[in-house]
């Protein structure tokens, strides 16, 4: 059975713009944060970062590990808009750069369904 992945999002905060990990505190939104800026960075790695293929393979690596635990489980995944391009992909076989570039509208949450047998490219 497919593993459901439940995912929400973070906004970037001043901490995240300062480099400083703010995870155990809540902090004020940047105006990076209050309006995301959209780059396309699919094949080559964000300056001291990664690409969106990167993460993509990334987030197979630790799904495929959840879905060989928790076959029928459910997760929950905080992360960022590469997470979400990579959700897209990986349960919806959503194009990279097609993921990347279109907009993303808030809601509370995203529910996934991901089957580490389905290969997606």
């Amino acid at each position: 059975m497919p593993l459901t992945v439940i995912y929400i999002t973070h906004a970037t905060s001043l901490d995240n713009e300062a480099g400083v990990a703010s995870g155990h505190y809540d902090t004020a939104l940047s105006p990076t944060g209050v309006e995301p800026a959209r780059v396309d960075y699919v094949d080559e790695p964000f300056p001291g970062g990664e690409s969106y293929v990167q993460v993509v393979a990334r987030h197979r690596a630790l799904l495929d590990e959840a879905a060989g635990r928790w076959s029928d489980g459910r997760i929950l995944l905080v992360g960022c808009h590469a997470a979400y391009v990579a959700l897209e992909h990986l349960a919806n076989g959503a194009v990279i750069a097609e993921a990347v570039a279109r907009p993303r509208p808030w809601q509370p949450g995203w529910t996934y369904s991901y089957d580490e047998h389905d290969r997606r490219a």
